[in-house]
């Protein structure tokens, strides 16, 4: 599993990805902060998106 997240979404200041919330997921293979985005990372960024969807599908 990966985790993608917009650089500017809401929630980000109230759950950060750190070694606390890896712990809950222990078979997260990454996280991907997506720069000057928000809540809608996939329409936003879609590049992005795309390229951590086939990195990570790569890694299987």
């Amino acid at each position: 599993m990966t985790y993608i997240s917009g650089e500017h979404f809401a929630v980000r200041g109230f759950s950060a990805l750190d070694d606390a919330a890896r712990a809950l997921v222990p078979h997260l293979r990454g996280a991907v902060e997506v720069p000057e985005c928000g809540h809608w990372s996939q329409q936003e960024r879609p590049h992005v998106v795309t390229d951590a969807l086939l990195e990570f599908l790569r890694g299987l």
